[in-house]
């Protein structure tokens, strides 16, 4: 059983571990040089203390990062997004931030589309019969007119109607014209590094975002600017 002077031991052993683990955050090259040198002086203590003392030492350094190992995980695509996480802890932060406010305004949206999509079909279940009768009138009624009329007058109403018909359906494809859109996803493709001519699933556009945003962001080296225009070209083609 242990006594209380050597849990006080242990105790102490895992905070100098986690005060000394706080150089594994942010790694930058002074920070190496500093674990280097020490590591040459604790390596023989630690491994001679036993698996004991020093599994309680290298459990202090390693706490430093349990806060955001799982989630760096669970975030990470590949081996290089867990590298960069936790070389550059603050970019990794604000970059699953701003993905996370994505994700719930696609999220809130989504539902918002099958609310309305639910009272739209509502509204429609009854109105449906009203519809079903104004229409079987206004068929009698026509009907009715046709018969009315002779069959030249009823054969220039039905040319007179056709070239109305194919007249708003002309003005209705050059009113829908998809250029300006197409020509944005061309610009928002080739901002993050793709090919306007092809066509891409959300994993691949995920996948060339996150190339992008840890090269341009402000924290790992890059620019403002830059990284801005790579968000904002990710939030437009998710949204399509």
């Amino acid at each position: 059983m242990f006594n209380p002077a050597f849990l006080g031991l242990l105790l102490i052993l895992f905070f100098v571990g986690r005060i000394f683990g706080k150089l594994t955050k942010n790694i930058r090259l002074w920070k190496i040089l500093v674990l280097g040198y020490f590591a040459l002086f604790l390596y023989a203590p630690v491994r001679d203390a036993g698996p004991i003392l020093g599994g309680i030492f290298i459990a202090g350094m390693l706490s430093n990062h349990v806060g955001t190992f799982f989630s760096v995980l669970s975030w990470a695509g590949n081996l290089e997004d867990v590298l960069f996480a936790f070389k550059y802890r603050s970019a990794y932060e604000d970059i699953r931030r701003r993905e996370q406010e994505l994700e719930e305004r696609e999220r809130r949206l989504r539902e918002a589309e099958l609310r309305q999509a639910y009272q739209q079909q509502g509204q429609g279940q009854r109105a449906r019969a009203g519809w079903q009768q104004e229409a079987k009138g206004f068929r009698q009624q026509n009907d009715s007119q046709k018969t009315q009329q002779g069959p030249g007058r009823q054969k220039q109403n039905d040319n007179r109607s056709q070239r109305s018909y194919h007249s708003s359906d002309t003005r209705g494809k050059g009113a829908g014209s998809t250029k300006p859109a197409e020509d944005k996803k061309a610009r928002c493709l080739k901002i993050l590094g793709l090919d306007p001519r092809r066509s891409y699933n959300p994993d691949e556009l995920k996948a060339a975002y996150r190339k992008k945003v840890k090269k341009t962001h402000p924290d790992a080296g890059g620019s403002q600017a830059k990284f801005i225009e790579v968000v904002s070209a990710f939030e437009w083609l998710s949204h399509q």
